[in-house]
């Protein structure tokens, strides 16, 4: 015979079931005033605005400087490693290939040669000046890289 008494009323289990949401409606309510000073406003949006437009302007004011070398001193520098590698070395005004497009000025180039000395002439020249690689490709026995030399016009 079944002991009525274990058996939980229903007005029990309604209390119980009540509790709990009433605990996670609390828990909840608590957690989102808590983290409402984390939150991003509309307010700070102009902030942001502010801070990016103040990093920019610093970022600009860099490059004015000469920080970066002249281009026609990096250029000589080029022209010297790619003798030195035997690496053939043209102006490169192709505008159809990637090319470094950022807030520094730039001159483009491309190296051609046997791949071993087109990639250690590419390392010496990134060493030696700075120097975006834009497209390095190797078929066939024969390399390429077309670079951006950055720098600073004068």
């Amino acid at each position: 015979m079944m002991n009525l008494k274990n058996i939980p009323s229903i007005n029990e289990e309604l209390k119980i079931t009540l509790f709990v949401v009433a605990v996670a409606i609390g828990f909840s309510v608590y957690t989102v005033i808590n983290r409402i000073d984390d939150r991003i406003t509309p307010a700070d949006y102009d902030q942001i605005e502010t801070m990016s437009i103040a990093k920019q302007k610093m970022l600009n004011d860099t490059l004015k400087t000469n920080e970066l070398p002249p281009l026609w001193n990096s250029w000589s520098v080029l022209k010297n490693v790619a003798e030195l590698y035997n690496v053939k070395l043209t102006i490169h005004e192709n505008t159809a290939q990637k090319q470094y497009e950022g807030p520094a000025a730039s001159w483009h180039a491309a190296l051609t040669g046997k791949p071993k000395d087109v990639f250690a002439s590419l390392i010496a020249i990134q060493k030696a000046a700075p120097v975006h690689a834009n497209v390095v490709r190797a078929v066939e026995g024969n390399a390429l890289a077309t670079i951006s030399l950055l720098g600073v016009e004068q």
